[in-house]
């Protein structure tokens, strides 16, 4: 049977059900959405999905993602160095979980790579995600990336997921 990303990626967040958690996975997605100060339709998709994704398994309401993150994102447009200080702030939250903090980073990655483009601010934002995160930058995102990946694949506790043709 072939998994998708997005199947494994929500078995891991199952087990997450807090609105802290929600809230700093919407925080990293503005941090990467903003970085290049053009949020693309492509990046609200991506993460549309994974709101989505988190409904049908019941964890979270996608309204309440989709609000935090265009919070974040207003702010962060409004006062980029206050706004990025609150996100970082609440990324940072999960500093010293490893599992909680991929699955942060990994949300950052879907939205990042969402345009089929991975731009230099992008890939700052997540080398700040992974550092407020105290998570090795280059390490944790090989891990998601995937070796030679054109987007996120490796998810905590090991593994590639294998993409089905539905995805």
């Amino acid at each position: 049977m072939r998994v998708s990303i997005l199947e494994r990626w929500s078995t891991k967040v199952q087990r997450i059900r807090g609105r802290r958690f929600l809230d700093a996975a919407m925080a990293a997605a503005a941090l990467v959405s903003t970085a290049d100060r053009d949020v693309r339709l492509s990046e609200q998709f991506a993460l549309d999905r994974l709101l989505e994704r988190m409904e049908q398994l019941h964890i979270f309401d996608p309204r309440a993602g989709i609000e935090l993150h265009r919070r974040y994102v207003e702010r962060i447009m409004a006062e980029s160095g206050d706004g990025r200080r609150d996100a970082i702030d609440s990324v940072s939250a999960f500093r010293g979980d490893e599992e909680q903090g991929l699955l942060i980073l990994y949300v950052g990655a879907v939205v990042a790579r969402a345009d089929g483009d991975l731009s230099e601010p992008e890939t700052r934002a997540l080398a700040d995600i992974s550092s407020a995160l105290d998570l090795p930058v280059e390490e944790s995102l090989g891990r998601i990336w995937g070796a030679g990946s054109a987007e996120p694949s490796g998810l905590p506790g090991g593994g590639s997921p294998v993409q089905s043709s539905g995805d």
